[in-house]
């Protein structure tokens, strides 16, 4: 993501239990906030997105607050990685005075949905969170197993063991969430915190739930071609299975005229009595086998056993009405021996 829309703010930085004042300016951009020097110019810290776990305005008060590891607390760098193995992660806060406090929470809020739409934009492009979206069979329970990221079934779920402390020494269990892995994964890319609790938390605190996993793999559900007319319900895990021998599926045909036709109306659509084009049948008349789509011309100008008008439109003695039929293959024998309209040579 370039840097774009960039919000800058002139506001005064509280330390020192807000007794010591310094001019900075605050901006906002979709790489976080840069805290820099109104008078040096100097960048005093840069804190990425995926370490605000959220901010508040206090009356002329903009509270910033700031997740890093517990070794590197107190001073170290903004930019201590959320994820790091320097023990359980604590937040702490930064104060800022300014008259402008509502309009960086806004700015803080809007660029925080570009950042969302661009997490989405990617998970899209690159499908890798998606929960299961399948009939269920029992769709309460399903709803009970919703990965609240995706809405869907959560899929290779992971729990939340997210323990930490904060700034006082005050301890706090880990929130329980469950997700599906892709969702929390791209999720923390942009806030290292739980989705639904807001408690701290990095990938390093996830851990596979294999008693969800096998409580969805064995949910029941509709096949998925249901509205084809399939009646089946099989157990999640066993429906790749079920799919690929199902008769209810859409297949191309084999022979390659580009119609979709059911896997149980495959044989018929290639059959002669079908309707593909490219399947080979009979001619009723010479019964030489050739594609359907060919047959009409095959018919009309090749079949040797079709019944033709004389070429030269003689017409039988009882029926002048009609010019004399006669078979392709005899036509030859017809004009030497018997059509009166034939030319002849002159002895």
């Amino acid at each position: 993501m370039n840097i774009v829309d960039v919000s800058t703010f002139p506001v005064k930085e509280l330390a020192g239990g807000k007794r010591k004042q310094t001019d900075v300016r605050l901006t906002v951009s979709l790489q976080g906030v840069r805290i820099i020097d109104a008078r040096t110019q100097d960048i005093r810290e840069e804190i990425p997105f995926v370490l605000i776990p959220g901010w508040s305005v206090q009356g002329s008060y903009f509270i910033l607050t700031v997740s890093q590891a517990n070794s590197a607390a107190s001073g170290g760098s903004a930019g201590a990685s959320s994820g790091s193995d320097g023990g359980e992660e604590v937040r702490r806060q930064k104060y800022f005075l300014t008259e402008e406090s509502t309009a960086i929470s806004d700015a803080m809020s809007r660029t925080v949905r570009k950042v969302q739409e661009h997490i989405l934009q990617q998970r899209r492009r690159t499908r890798r969170s998606e929960g299961h979206y399948c009939n269920f069979v029992d769709e309460e329970e399903a709803r009970n197993l919703e990965c609240s990221i995706c809405s869907g079934v959560v899929r290779d779920a992971v729990m939340c063991d997210n323990g930490y402390v904060d700034e006082f020494g005050k301890h706090y269990p880990p929130c329980g969430c469950v997700y599906c892995m892709g969702c929390i994964d791209v999720a923390l890319q942009w806030r290292p915190e739980c989705p639904n609790d807001r408690q701290p938390l990095c990938s390093a605190q996830l851990r596979a739930d294999a008693k969800t996993r096998q409580h969805v793999l064995m949910l029941k559900v509709h096949c998925d071609n249901r509205a084809n007319g399939c009646k089946e319900c099989v157990p999640l895990k066993d429906m790749p299975a079920h799919l690929r021998g199902c008769m209810f599926m859409f297949e191309e045909c084999r022979l390659g005229c580009e119609k979709k036709v059911l896997r149980k109306d495959l044989a018929h659509h290639i059959s002669p009595e079908g309707d593909c084009p490219l399947a080979e049948v009979p001619c009723t008349h010479c019964q030489k086998q050739l594609p359907r789509a060919q047959l009409e011309k095959h018919v009309q100008d090749e079949c040797p056993e079709v019944a033709v008008p004389c070429i030269f439109n003689c017409r039988p003695a009882h029926d002048p009405s009609v010019i004399t039929p006669v078979i392709r293959r005899e036509m030859q024998r017809h004009i030497d021996t018997h059509c009166p309209n034939a030319p002849v040579v002159c002895p």
